[in-house]
């Protein structure tokens, strides 16, 4: 957790040199549960238009697990999912509860975020929560990317762990909570700050 603090104290650095100089924002949005935020991401993506993006997102899947609501997998954002031991960052069951695998966010969520085309126009980090928070090298790599040369979009759950306060905190970011008033425009309003 000390290395994670270390790296946002060096990217706030940064990122005070960074404001004036008309970069693109990195833009997160946050909200409720199941509120529009990813098909939010997915309608500014068609806004944009991105010749290749990098990044992941979680996707959720049937498992063979008695009693279990699902599996979610961390996947490249590209389309190309892998649903395999190396990707399965949780199993969902009743009464809102969660087993999440540090260790996916380790292996395969860092292999995909390193693994970010070079010539990418965007990242996408959909979504970001409290599970990662016991991944050091995936929150590290995250926060590493806030401070690059691409633009992030991401989703972020709305709740505290050190990883999400420091996407809040960080001087590049953006972040926009999406409410029933606004979730028709924002895809437009997320493209008009992205756009180059």
């Amino acid at each position: 957790m000390n290395d994670l603090i270390s790296v946002w104290k060096q990217s706030m650095h940064r990122d005070r040199t960074m404001r004036d100089r008309h970069q693109i924002p990195n833009v997160f949005l946050t909200g409720a549960i199941r509120s529009g935020k990813s098909t939010a991401v997915n309608a500014a993506l068609k806004l944009l238009q991105p010749r290749r993006i990098g990044g992941f997102r979680t996707v959720r899947s049937s498992t063979d697990i008695p009693e279990a609501l699902g599996a979610v997998y961390i996947v490249p954002a590209n389309g190309e999912a892998a649903l395999d031991k190396d990707h399965l960052v949780g199993i969902r069951w009743g009464n809102n509860k969660f087993t999440a695998y540090a260790e996916a966010f380790e292996t395969g969520g860092c292999e995909i975020l390193a693994a970010t085309p070079p010539d990418a126009d965007i990242i996408v980090m959909d979504e970001l929560g409290v599970m990662e928070q016991n991944s050091p090298s995936f929150c590290t790599a995250v926060l590493r990317l806030l401070d690059g040369k691409l633009p992030v979009l991401g989703v972020i759950k709305p709740q505290a762990s050190p990883l999400l306060d420091a996407i809040r905190a960080h001087g590049k970011s953006k972040v926009i909570e999406l409410t029933e008033g606004n979730r028709d425009s924002l895809p437009d309003i997320i493209a008009s700050l992205m756009q180059k």
